[in-house]
């Protein structure tokens, strides 16, 4: 017996392939990690203009900015337009890859001193750092990516 493949036949097979990617991709979807840089992120959501008024106080500070690989630690120094004024200045390493590998540093200090930050509280990977700095009352907000290599 020869069964015939007509074109009722293939618009069933194609409606088949069709419902099954999409099953697929739901599948796949569903086992994707759905966690959020912040938790509190319509906070900030509604905040961001204010985030981008900072981060364009900090590019008015001037160059400057940059981490420095030493031996034990990374060094982070900071433009030379905040010298000498007190600071408080707040770092954020986020790991895109694993939330358990975020950590942040909080310091109070002079910006000719900048921070040292112990090269063993990082993981080999890409880090996405959000540098915030308070002076004279005013926020500043820098963010970038960093790639650590303990190498």
């Amino acid at each position: 017996m020869k069964i015939k493949f007509n074109w009722g036949a293939g618009i069933i097979l194609a409606l088949i392939g069709y419902v099954g990617i999409i099953g697929l991709l739901i599948f796949i979807s569903s086992k994707q990690d759905r966690s959020l840089m912040r938790e509190d992120y319509y906070y900030h959501s509604i905040h961001h203009q204010d985030e981008i008024d900072a981060a364009q106080r900090f590019s008015d500070l001037g160059p400057g900015l940059g981490f420095t690989r030493l031996i034990d630690s990374i060094h982070l120094s900071l433009p030379k337009s905040v010298e000498n004024d007190s600071i408080r200045l707040r770092i954020y390493f986020f790991r895109p890859s694993d939330e358990n590998f975020d950590f942040t540093v909080e310091r109070k200090l002079k910006a000719k001193d900048g921070v040292s930050i112990p090269v063993n509280s990082l993981r080999k990977g890409k880090y996405f750092v959000r540098i915030e700095l308070e002076k004279d009352g005013k926020f500043y907000l820098h963010e970038m990516d960093y790639v650590f290599d303990p190498k």
